[in-house]
């Protein structure tokens, strides 16, 4: 089934409902034509000059992006000036933009919640409710017999919940009252009862709910497709209640156990693989209570006060701001703009693809391979590492023929207790290419093994690799990669959904399962760098 813009841009905001974006935030559809056909989207962060050229060589249609391209009205475009220079080469290029912002960060399952969970939070909450939901009372009028159909339909898509924004208490909520309707089919109309030119009179049934609006596109096109009518009567009201929304911008939540705060720092940087976080606060005041909002947050600092956390995890803090939190007893830990948002782009490239196999319909989505993080780790960039790693934004050169064999694994001595991850990577002729290894905190070995598979495949990405082999001792691991065990561990299902977005760009991805004798070189890194981390710790330092 072909697609048109319209079509993804439903399914956008399907997830992300314009309704909770901040207002002034500059969402939608900025360049292009809702109803052009689209076979091929390019899924950033953002749109650069970079991610714009890698649309034009990958032929897409539609780029969707969480940060808009146009913030402000343009007053004229000028071909010399950001951002009219690249609207220019878009549309020069027929190529349609969408930006799904605020709305992306506040929705279920967006920016904030994906956050939490890479974390690690439990019991997470929203930090600042959506202004409230707008309902509409919706009444249909449904041949006699038909009624559950129509019912249905309508609820499945998301009518009928008291509370009705969210996951309410109550759901399938409706009122029924029989009738009779009467209509009178005219030449040209093919009626599902009664005859042209003859007044009809029909046994009906008026199906009264509410619906918020949010729902309410969903909800219609369900009603339509479900109704045996060839015109359905309806009648839909705003009404004057209105329901506390249950997402918002920034989420609340607990650690498994409270932490030194320069331990959890380091695990926000190793989650979100950053070489260097920023920390204001005492490093050893334990923390357990976590605020957090991606992107910068710091208008936000009024209510995870309020909250009672511990610390605040954001991107963009200024020195004032960061004195203004530690005045008011909560720390913070800026962990980056970009890196606290751009693990929004694979879920919204998995998302399409989801929805696009759902329809049946012949869309490619593909995932940015542009790093549009405009700062460096000066560190970094000089190669001084003990790993010998390339910066992210300069990997290792890819071998010639794409194909990558990759030896895996992930250490903790204590089972949770001090763990990192190993990963040696070879060409097709099995030369080296690339050593990693990366301290993980304490957790578990099969988080570690998990880990050393996400690190593996953000290395195989970066380098442009096509095809990889991944080889590791977990026999666990490879067969719940291959599909012969589930992944029942709640700690490790969203370790697996990153893990399969990462692959997901390339050609093809194979996990083989290898005695650990063979496997000594990834094991020793790992171990390397659980010694490299407690050799470091202060005499007397809890490790």
């Amino acid at each position: 089934m072909p697609v048109i813009c319209q079509t993804v841009i439903g399914w956008l905001e399907e997830w992300a409902p314009p309704l909770l974006a901040e207002d002034g935030d500059s969402i939608g559809l900025q360049v292009g034509s809702r109803g052009t056909k689209v076979e091929k989207v390019l899924v950033a962060l953002e749109v650069t000059p970079e991610v714009v050229a890698e649309a034009v060589k990958e032929k897409v249609q539609l780029i969707v992006s969480h940060h808009p391209l146009i913030r402000d009205p343009l007053a004229r475009l000028d071909y010399d000036s950001f951002p009219a220079l690249l609207a220019v080469r878009l549309v020069e290029n027929r190529i349609h933009f969408y930006a799904a912002h605020t709305n992306m960060d506040a929705a279920t399952g967006g920016v904030n919640d994906l956050l939490a969970e890479r974390l690690g939070l439990t019991g997470v909450r929203v930090m600042r409710p959506a202004t409230k939901e707008r309902l509409y009372k919706l009444a249909v009028f449904i041949p006699r017999g038909h009624e559950d159909e129509v019912r249905q339909a309508i609820c499945n898509a998301g009518a009928g919940q008291v509370p009705a924004c969210g996951s309410g208490n109550y759901d399938e909520c409706t009122f029924l009252v029989e009738g009779t309707g009467t209509f009178r089919p005219l030449p040209g109309a093919h009626p599902f009862i009664g005859q042209i030119g003859g007044l009809e009179r029909a046994e009906e049934s008026r199906l009264e709910t509410v619906v918020p609006e949010t729902r309410l596109r969903a909800v219609i096109r369900a009603m339509l497709a479900a109704h045996p009518y060839e015109e359905v009567a309806y009648d839909l009201c705003p009404i004057k209640n209105q329901e506390p929304c249950k997402t918002g911008l920034g989420r609340v939540g607990k650690l498994p156990k409270p932490e030194p705060l320069h331990i959890f720092a380091e695990q926000v940087g190793d989650a979100l693989d950053q070489q260097s976080v920023r920390l204001a606060g005492d490093p050893e005041r334990l923390v357990s209570t976590v605020a957090l909002c991606g992107g910068g947050g710091m208008s936000l600092l009024k209510r995870a006060v309020e909250a009672d956390a511990d610390v605040y995890v954001t991107g963009d803090v200024r020195h004032h701001d960061a004195l203004n939190a530690l005045a008011q007893g909560i720390a913070v830990i800026d962990a980056g703009h970009h890196a606290t948002e751009k693990i929004i782009a694979p879920a919204m490239a998995a998302y399409l693809t989801e929805k696009a196999a759902a329809a049946g319909a012949q869309l490619d989505v593909i995932l940015s391979r542009v790093n549009t993080d405009p700062f460096r780790n000066q560190r970094q960039e000089a190669g001084i590492h003990s790993t010998g790693q390339e910066a992210e934004g300069n990997p290792a050169p890819p071998p010639a023929s794409g194909k990558l064999l990759i030896y895996i694994d992930g250490a903790s001595r204590g089972n949770p207790g001090n763990a990192a991850a190993g990963v040696a990577i070879l060409d097709e002729q099995q030369e080296p290419v690339l050593e990693r290894k990366q301290y993980l905190g304490k957790t578990t070995n099969n988080v570690a093994e998990y880990q050393a598979l996400i690190l593996a495949l953000q290395e195989a990405v970066n380098m442009g690799a096509v095809k990889v082999e991944i080889r590791t001792d977990s026999e666990l691991l490879a067969r719940q990669w291959n599909g012969e065990y589930r992944v029942q561990n709640p700690g490790l299902v969203p370790l697996m959904r990153q893990a399969r977005q990462m692959a997901d760009r390339l050609q093809s991805c194979k996990v083989v399962h290898v005695p650990r004798e063979r496997n000594k070189r990834a094991d020793a890194l790992a171990n390397q760098a659980i010694d490299e981390h407690l050799n470091n710790q202060e005499p007397g330092a809890n490790s």
